[in-house]
């Protein structure tokens, strides 16, 4: 992912389009939600070429044991964190020609 996952350009994305997402609860700001997108575009640069449910054990232990986890456990965060990665792949497959569906 790379260059390709601009982590200012994905938080304007997530900023203007999770009140879109199934899983923001009503009522919900996009700051509640801003960790776990961050956290997805990362992990997504340090797992390229890697699908979500490859590395998503790791992640999970990585979120239980950050100060991430303060504001949302991972069963609330995994949507949002999932959704940025898998953005974020997605960016870098269209950006760079390498195959589509990496991070699925």
């Amino acid at each position: 992912v790379g260059e390709a996952a601009n982590p200012t350009e994905e938080e304007e994305y997530w900023r203007q389009n999770y009140s879109t997402r199934d899983y923001v609860a009503p009522g919900s700001d996009f700051e509640t939600y801003r960790p776990a997108y961050g956290y997805g575009v990362e992990s997504a640069t340090r797992h390229t070429g890697r699908t979500f449910e490859d590395v998503e054990g790791q992640m999970q232990n990585e979120w239980n044991h950050s100060q991430n986890a303060a504001g949302l456990d991972w069963k609330k965060a995994r949507p949002a964190v999932r959704d940025a990665y898998t953005h974020a792949c997605m960016r870098e497959d269209s950006t760079t020609g390498t195959a589509a569906g990496s991070a699925r």
